[in-house]
């Protein structure tokens, strides 16, 4: 790749004023000079194709790596949402082999699923919960259908953050619940010392590298902002 060709605005704030930031594993990423996001320099088409062509052996790797830590988190996420919310129906965006939603089924709630993974299909026929093996823009979903949408480490891989959390607060219905976690921290100690090995957060899959203040400044837009009080779980 050309490392001086721009190819996509800021996939939020729209800006098209970049400089280069740093190159990982050969895919450039560049900082708006608008709003002071970093992200990979891919267009969204090519984004898309590498996070959906994942075979079987991609579902093998998932449940190997997938440790007690992982398992436990999801137990606390579901219970943290389950003591605010009660019951109801929840959306996993991204939802891979089905673990987080088996911990909301296990409590009594109605659950579906998104993954463009081909072997997603079989833990929704195992576990017995609806799958849409599509984009969440693609879905056909209606407005306010959800009492939760869950987003565990996965807005890093959507090419149009914006765009699609947009999305994700127009089904939920009033009053409900989106909740986002496990975005890597662009911002950390490892980071900033320049020590970190980007282990598990490279590109093409991974294409957006958020900090605390980046996450603020995407929830604080007045199109988001103005749809919902946000905090912390």
């Amino acid at each position: 790749m050309d490392s001086n060709k721009f190819l996509k605005r800021c996939p939020i704030c729209s800006g098209s004023s970049v400089c280069h930031e740093r190159v990982l594993n050969n895919v450039e990423l560049v900082r708006c000079q608008v709003c002071d996001f970093v992200y990979a320099n891919l267009t969204d088409e090519y984004i898309k194709i590498q996070n959906s062509g994942f075979d079987e052996g991609a579902a093998v790797s998932y449940e190997e790596n997938q440790t007690i830590v992982d398992k436990l988190w999801f137990a606390r996420i579901v219970k943290k949402i389950t003591d605010r919310i009660g019951n109801g129906s929840v959306l996993d965006i991204g939802c891979g082999n089905g673990a987080l939603l088996k911990n909301f089924l296990d409590k009594g709630w109605k659950v579906s699923g998104i993954d463009l993974s081909p072997w997603a299909e079989k833990f929704a026929q195992q576990y017995g919960y609806k799958l849409y093996p599509c984009e969440l823009e693609r879905a056909g979903l209606p407005d306010n259908c959800y009492d939760v949408v869950v987003s565990t480490s996965t807005l890093e891989h959507i090419p149009q953050p914006f765009q699609h959390i947009k999305k994700i607060l127009g089904v939920v219905k009033p009053g409900g619940l989106a909740y986002f976690s496990g975005m890597p921290n662009y911002g950390s100690l490892s980071v900033r010392l320049k020590v970190s090995d980007f282990r598990n957060n490279k590109p093409p899959q991974h294409v957006n590298y958020f900090t605390y203040q980046s996450i603020r400044k995407l929830f604080s837009r007045p199109e988001i902002a103005d749809k919902i009080n946000y905090g912390f779980l």
